[in-house]
């Protein structure tokens, strides 16, 4: 009698313990995205200096907007974490001031706090270039 459901395995079904997230940041793929501004695909590189340790670390910017951006890394900082940041692509290179303000298996979203004032055309020049390739 395969493909019938009966009471017993209804029963069995719904009394599945919940799900364990190993990150708790997981919950948010779940949730409905609200964002200031739209996010875009991104292929540039880029240097994460940590001043407190004097740590550098190379990563690879996966997704960009106006107000921040988020990097692979499989071992990300903790959040509240103060990263000076250096994005290379295509002969252009932007650094800012970040905080990473969300941190999961993956990598990690920082928050630009302060732009140094030459990079923020480069960052227009890309958003502008990523609105145009985004195909939503």
């Amino acid at each position: 009698m395969t493909g019938f459901l009966t009471m017993a395995s209804i029963r069995f079904h719904t009394e599945l313990p919940q799900l364990q997230l190993a990150f708790p940041s997981e919950a948010c793929i779940l949730q409905k995205e609200r964002r200031r501004m739209p996010r875009f695909a991104f292929g540039g590189s880029a240097l994460l200096f940590e001043p407190a340790t004097k740590t550098k670390v190379s990563t690879a910017v996966l997704r960009i907007s106006l107000h921040g951006c988020y990097v692979h890394l499989p071992f990300p900082y903790l959040v509240g974490t103060r990263l000076e940041l250096e994005i290379s692509f295509l002969g252009d290179s932007f650094e800012a001031s970040t905080t990473v303000v969300h941190a999961d298996r993956w990598g990690m979203g920082l928050a630009f706090d302060a732009v140094k004032p030459q990079s923020t055309a480069v960052l227009g020049k890309w958003l502008l270039a990523a609105r145009k390739a985004d195909v939503r």
